[in-house]
């Protein structure tokens, strides 16, 4: 934390009293000058508590008010009575102009940052003292960007909140294994480094993210990797250079977003937490942006760690304890529903700032960790839903409806509700892309799309309000008809199944009764070891196995389907319980389980997929290591095609519409085409000789390899082979460079390229799709010289290869 150090004015040079008079007046005279010098060393907190045996509401005495404020407004102590002591010193004229130094900073830290700015604005037009002009200089800084970074907070609940000793506060952290892991240094470093720094190690351990001074004794944020063999040179992350102390980082599983801690200018005061993100193309961090009210406030907020595995973060402060070496630990919501509002008052900010404990999210945490803690005994049937019929009747399970009819308006109900509740991350998301359009063209646009999004949302809240109500008006009756023919029965006599997700599916989605299940889509997984074979051999176990999940999912998927079509017809189905033994469903019952069926698949294959991408990506990482000054554009187009087809996913879950799972199930068959590919180029190098390129640009003697040049004259007969002595001394064939296209199904248009009739093209007959090559040049200078080109006229992935 930043001290302020400095004098406070001649005004209260005090006559010293006698070392022999022990009258109170000389006591509380004792007790002024004490708090005086404590002030003066910046230890206002220890001048409050001596001056406050000797202070009480009604004290009239001018010096001891001014004194009583300034402890009060320095250390954060009962800011409203520091206000109303300094406006008694100023009127009865002790130290005027001084009052409004720390009225202003008293001010700052009640969130009133108008009244804060006109205070010390005032105070800076009239003071002659360097030291004093410096700390208002700062104070003033904070309040106005403050003014600004406050007018919206983040509206999310507190789980959570306690006081830790600064040595012990990581303990409070308790953020899921795939997050990573923060530490201190000493756990990493056997160096001459900090060891009560903060650390963060990625969730794969192949990175480690740390901070360091530099020349000038500022703290850096750095970078170390971990290669083949061992970790690489430290590396300062580009584009957070600021004028303060960078510490603290930590980055989020997507890999792009770096949140961190900085007392740089342009924060609210002491340490901020801020939030960048990683540009690939220009190979460095955006300009950080303030994360702003309730996670920074104008005292030291630092080390925030997001959990999105859990929906949860947890970040650190000292605006509670005031004191460096004893913290407040909140742990928070963090997920889709946090979005950020406008804030309506000072007070609202002061309240979003005291990030007081929601009681209904910190009761449902307890229940929530009360539950994994108890092992064993019966086991608790899940609410699928909570639906209010009468004063005293609440259905919480399917089975729970009398009315067939009363249950399908009420699954309608649902279903709306699920749409709104995916448009409403929709509209949170261009809200934000919204607020950060500058162009008035772009925000028309833009604006245009939101309102759209939410008119739809508010049309599915009346469809939802409207099919619920008829839901429960039509149950009412249905149980009005039975009461009165005698047949009706309470809710506990109603016998309630296993919920589909509580199943264990190995013990009932048998391949042998399933209709549409076929062995031979497990037939070919074994093959796949032999395009897997860059990888190690635990990774590639690991890939088999997700390949046969995959496989199981699909399955699943087309049993769902047969299941549905079944149905439409209306006719009883033959299928199995839940023990494996044969049974009946009646069309309803198929749908329902087709839906479950349907889920099943889905949840089981993304979670194969993230599984098979996580392998990718460490495997990408190696390759890259492995390959310094080889062009890997084509390994990065296949890398991020599948990842962009992955984003589309991410929001997707098991519980949404049947066509939105479909579309993302695509999405995810094209993510794997695009991993399968790029195996396959692994594999085709999987000794290692990826073809270097030399200093001169000319190709190395591992690129002297069996290639050909991927045109119609390739199927030409070159006789029969030679003797490998031959062989060696026959000439090497000169070595062509082409710019690729790109790997397409169809025709692309191939009119905006400088010179159409120039492409060659090889057709993949095991994949049945095309790659298509532009130009022939004889060095890789003059290839890549094309290759600007060639992307600006459609081919965006272009890149040079060697033949």
């Amino acid at each position: 934390m930043t001290r302020f150090n400095f004098l406070l004015t001649a005004t209260l040079l005090l006559t010293t009293a006698s070392p022999y008079a022990q009258t109170p007046a000389a006591t509380r005279q004792q007790a002024l000058a004490q708090a005086q010098t404590l002030m003066n060393g910046g230890e206002y907190r220890q001048a409050y508590a001596t001056l406050r045996p000797w202070t009480n509401e009604t004290d009239k005495d001018p010096k001891m008010n001014y004194a009583m404020g300034v402890a009060q407004a320095m250390s954060g102590q009962e800011l409203d009575d520091a206000l109303r002591r300094l406006r008694l010193a100023q009127v009865r004229g002790v130290a005027r102009n001084e009052c409004n130094l720390y009225i202003g900073r008293a001010c700052q830290l009640l969130c009133e940052y108008e009244q804060a700015e006109q205070a010390l604005e005032k105070f800076l037009l009239s003071n002659k003292d360097e030291n004093l002009a410096a700390v208002a200089s700062d104070f003033l800084a904070e309040t106005r960007s403050s003014l600004q970074i406050a007018s919206k907070i983040f509206a999310t609940k507190t789980l959570a909140k306690a006081n830790f000793a600064e040595a012990d506060f990581l303990g409070a952290y308790h953020a899921a294994k795939e997050v990573g892991t923060v530490s201190r240094n000493s756990r990493f470093f056997q160096s001459d480094i900090d060891p009560d720094g903060i650390m963060y190690m990625t969730e794969r351990g192949d990175a480690v993210y740390f901070a360091l001074p530099n020349d000038e004794g500022k703290q850096r944020l750095q970078k170390i990797e971990k290669l083949i063999g061992g970790w690489g040179d430290m590396v300062t992350l580009q584009g957070l250079q600021g004028d303060g102390d960078d510490i603290m980082p930590v980055l989020m599983t997507d890999g792009v977003t770096l949140y961190f801690s900085s007392n740089r200018t342009g924060g609210m005061g002491g340490y901020d937490i801020w939030r960048s993100t990683y540009d690939n193309e220009s190979r460095s961090f955006s300009e950080p942006v303030n994360m702003g009210v309730p996670f920074n406030s104008a005292y030291d907020d630092f080390l925030f760690v997001p959990d999105e595995y859990n929906g949860k973060a947890w970040f650190a402060s000292n605006r509670e304890t005031r004191q460096d070496d004893t913290l407040t630990v909140y742990e928070v919501v963090w997920d889709d529903s946090v979005i950020r509002n406008f804030a309506k008052s000072t007070e609202q900010i002061r309240q979003a700032l005291a990030m007081e404990v929601d009681p209904a999210s910190a009761a449902k945490l307890v229940a929530k960790d009360e539950k994994k803690a108890v092992g064993g005994g019966s086991v608790k049937i899940k609410d699928a839903f909570r639906l209010q019929v009468g004063d005293t009747l609440t259905y919480t399970q399917w089975e729970h409806f009398r009315s067939e009819d009363a249950k399908q308006t009420y699954r309608q109900a649902r279903g709306a509700q699920s749409e709104k509740d995916s448009l409403t991350k929709v509209m949170a998301a261009q809200r934000t892309e919204f607020s950060a359009l500058t162009s008035n063209i772009e925000r028309n646009a833009k604006l245009q799309d939101l309102l759209k999004t939410e008119r739809r949302i508010y049309a599915l809240e009346d469809e939802v309000a409207a099919k619920t109500e008829a839901a429960v008006n039509k149950e009412l009756q249905t149980i009005a008809e039975l009461i009165a023919q005698g047949k009706y029965t309470s809710l506990s006599d109603i016998a309630i199944g296993k919920k589909t997700n509580d199943i264990n599916w190995q013990s009932w989605l048998r391949p042998a009764n399933f209709s549409m299940y076929t062995v031979s889509a497990f037939q070919d997984i074994p093959d796949r070891e032999e395009t897997y074979a860059a990888f190690e051999d635990k990774d590639k176990a690991l890939l088999l196995h997700q390949d046969t999940l995959i496989a199981w999912g699909s399955i699943i998927s087309m049993e769902a389907e047969a299941l549905a079509a079944k149905a439409k017809q209306g006719e009883t189905i033959r299928t199995i319980a839940e023990d494996g033994s044969p049974t009946y469903l009646s069309a309803e019952k198929a749908t329902e389980r087709s839906a479950d069926y349907s889920s099943a698949a889905f949840s089981l294959v993304s979670k194969a997929v993230e599984a098979k991408r996580v392998i990718f990506e460490a495997q990408y990482d190696k390759a890259i290591s492995q390959t310094e000054g080889y062009d890997t554009g084509e390994l990065t187009e296949l890398r991020d095609k599948a990842a962009h087809y992955l984003k589309i996913v991410k929001d997707v879950s098991p519980n949404d519409p049947m066509p939105k799972r479909e579309k993302a199930l695509l999405m995810m068959r094209r993510a794997m085409e695009s991993y399968d590919e790029f195996a396959e180029r692994l594999a085709a190098h999987a000794d290692g000789s990826f073809p270097l390129p030399s200093a001169d640009g000319q190709p190395s003697a591992r690129q002297q390899q069996d290639k050909q040049t991927p045109s119609q004259d390739d199927t030409q007969d070159n006789g029969p082979a030679q003797p490998e002595t031959q062989q060696q001394n026959a000439e090497q064939p000169k070595t062509l460079f082409r710019i690729q296209l790109g790997v397409f199904k169809g025709n692309p248009n191939l009119s905006r390229l400088p010179d159409p009739g120039d492409v060659t093209k090889l057709f993949l007959e095991d994949r049945g799709v095309t790659k298509y090559f532009y130009g022939s040049y004889t060095t890789q200078a003059d290839a890549q010289a094309d290759v600007p080109a060639v992307r600006s006229a459609g081919f965006a992935g272009a890149f040079v290869v060697a033949f």
